[in-house]
């Protein structure tokens, strides 16, 4: 494509993140369109979408939908949580909690701003990072408990007294260590987060 004189840029771990930022520079012009089926694409696009830049749209084999106008119409708390739903509900470079899809997570992006916000700020300590991610966790499974140490076994008495069979693991919230590892895995390099919070 180079050799035609069509502008290439090669990413360098996640392609998704280097596609928005490329799409945002150049709304700062002109509208954009970007032809993408990945719902990750579209999370990113709505969060990095400048208001006051050209339209930017995404194009899908089904519809259209303008990044721009949902960026302007969503809820600020939505819009500063995306990176963080966005990478907490698994992307492509880290991986999903079992049985918990993206959308459940939009719909609690209220419940979630408060860890959203700690994975945010570039001065979070680990331990602090780690408890936003507990935290997380708790709420995207629904647990109504405070720690991931009560809310496993509490899950799992309940899944038992209601199955008819075995109950699988994968079904429970994780343990303490595999949602620590979570939220480390959320700001490793070549993630959204990482790259947002340290390059401000």
């Amino acid at each position: 494509m180079g050799r035609a004189g069509i502008h290439v840029e090669h990413a360098t771990g996640d392609a998704d993140y280097k596609i928005c930022q490329r799409a945002c520079a150049c709304a700062l012009g002109s509208p954009v369109a970007v032809v993408a089926e990945d719902s990750d694409v579209f999370q990113l696009l709505v969060h990095h979408t400048d208001p006051a830049a050209s339209d930017v749209y995404m194009v899908a084999a089904k519809r259209t939908v303008c990044a721009s106008t949902i960026k302007r119409r969503v809820d600020v708390k939505l819009s500063e949580s995306l990176l963080f739903l966005h990478d907490v509900s698994g992307c492509d470079t880290t991986s999903r909690p079992h049985g918990i899809g993206k959308v459940g997570d939009l719909k609690k992006y209220a419940a979630l701003a408060e860890s959203a916000a700690t994975f945010m700020a570039s001065e979070s300590s680990k331990v602090a990072l780690e408890t936003a991610g507990e935290r997380a966790l708790l709420i995207m499974y629904g647990s109504q408990v405070d720690d991931l140490k009560t809310a496993r076994p509490q899950r799992f008495q309940t899944k038992v007294a209601t199955a008819a069979g075995y109950v699988p693991p994968e079904k429970l919230p994780p343990t303490l260590d595999a949602a620590r590892f979570h939220s480390h895995k959320c700001l490793s390099p070549g993630t959204s987060m990482e790259r947002e919070r340290y390059s401000s």
